[in-house]
């Protein structure tokens, strides 16, 4: 526009010289030119020729104004180009249709691809087979209803497993407003999906603790109101009837009291060692232990209380009077194996225990003819509060495999189960002899 008024100016300066010259000429024919009309044609041959040095530096203004803009306009585009290339993001610009006709290196990267290998392909060959036609289907929307995009799709890279990509698009318009192109913005939100899982799994294992706190209070509710029910009856039964009852009698209900304050004993102490281990208070306290002596009178003690619907066998094999163990966390893994052996073996039978001490090792095993464990059970056999789908109405709180297993790794020893639904169960327990772990 500057350049055509300037040629303007030079035509009509280069028009009115040339009327000038004209006049000139026609007054030089005349017998007598008149003096005015040379001054009257110099004076405007300076006018002329000032307007044509104003219009002159006006132009060069010009010209360096234009030459600092595009300088600008080169730089700017170098920093895009920058920012473009750059970009944590990936980028790729395409044609209306698709065809890509820029790709930053983080676009490359995402599809594991070089820049000029993506130059002029369907963007749509770059998306997974399953996710290709939602693909195709939205371009088209865009080219009907061209605005800003914003959706999840899954991307094939050249070599490896499609990933989960974020996608934001955006339309480039000419300065008529027409659609010409579309940018896009790929973000790879493989963590965020990962993120998003963790979070649900958290929130479904929070919900399932809830769950197993619910049900513990009631089964421990449960513990507890049985061994007091017949606490209170039996003593109530010795109060009222003193002098009925015979000796016989009255042993069996001081029996009955007796067993049933263990009960709550037993279930208290799960209670408090479960809240030790959580707050990291439980410790390792090893002493000199007499393993054979000291599972028989487990073993003894046990059999008293349970009567004779159950029978308990204790064999034991190799050197076990040197033992370096914690008497009180062994006490807590035997007793509740066997009593698990008793209470899940409700048609009664045998329960056979086993101890050998072989290659400074300890190897408590205990088998049983009870109900056995589904397998999908056996997975999270040692998970708080967590009881087999098969146990009907047999009472217990989910904690004592729990114990046990806290208990062993504090020992640094190994446990594991084999069982078989309707044949039974058989815990092995394993304990490092005659060593004393200094960090405990």
């Amino acid at each position: 526009m500057e350049e055509e008024i300037f040629n303007q100016q030079i035509e009509a300066a280069q028009q009115r010289l040339h009327e000038l010259w004209q006049r000139t000429r026609e007054s030089s024919s005349l017998p007598h030119p008149q003096e005015t009309l040379t001054m009257e044609a110099l004076q405007e041959l300076s006018t002329v020729l000032e307007e044509l040095q104003v219009a002159t530096e006006e132009l060069q203004q010009r010209n360096e104004q234009l030459a600092i803009a595009c300088e600008t306009v080169k730089a700017e585009r170098q920093r895009y180009q920058e920012l473009f290339e750059f970009a944590p993001d990936g980028y790729i610009v395409t044609n209306t249709s698709g065809i890509v006709q820029e790709a930053n290196r983080t676009a490359a990267s995402l599809l594991n691809r070089s820049q000029n290998s993506l130059i002029g392909k369907p963007m749509a060959i770059f998306v997974a087979k399953e996710d290709r036609k939602t693909f195709r289907d939205i371009l088209t929307e865009l080219n009907h209803f061209p605005q800003l995009h914003d959706w999840e799709v899954r991307l094939q890279p050249s070599k490896g497993q499609p990933f989960p990509a974020a996608l934001n698009v955006a339309a480039i318009r000419d300065r008529c407003g027409n659609l010409i192109g579309l940018r896009w913005l790929v973000r790879d939100i493989t963590e965020r999906h990962k993120q998003a899982e963790q979070t649900r799994k958290a929130l479904e294992q929070e919900k399932e603790l809830s769950n197993l706190k619910s049900r513990f209070i009631r089964a421990a509710s449960h513990e507890f109101r049985t061994p007091l029910t017949i606490i209170s009856m039996s003593a109530e039964l010795l109060e009222r009837y003193k002098h009925k009852l015979s000796d016989v009698q009255k042993d069996s209900h001081f029996q009955k009291i007796r067993a049933a304050s263990k009960q709550m004993a037993r279930l208290l102490n799960d209670i408090l060692l479960l809240d030790k281990t959580e707050a990291g208070k439980l410790e390792l306290n090893p002493i000199p232990v007499d393993l054979v002596e000291f599972s028989r009178e487990l073993v003894e003690e046990l059999q008293l209380s349970i009567g004779s619907q159950h029978a308990i066998t204790f064999i034991h094999q190799g050197q076990c009077a040197n033992a370096y163990l914690d008497k009180k966390l062994l006490r807590q893994i035997i007793d509740h194996l066997l009593s698990n052996a008793i209470k899940y073996s409700p048609r009664g039978g045998k329960v056979h225990f086993e101890l050998i001490c072989q290659d400074r090792e300890a190897i408590f095993q205990i088998q049983d003819e009870g109900i056995g464990i589904p397998k999908e059970d056996q997975r999270r056999l040692f998970e708080r509060f967590h009881r087999g789908t098969n146990v009907g109405t047999i009472s217990g709180t989910g904690l004592g495999l729990t114990i046990v297993k806290e208990c062993v790794d504090l020992h640094d020893g190994a446990i594991a189960v084999e069982s078989e639904v309707g044949s039974g169960t058989t815990f092995t327990v394993k304990l490092p002899l005659n060593q004393l772990n200094q960090n405990r």
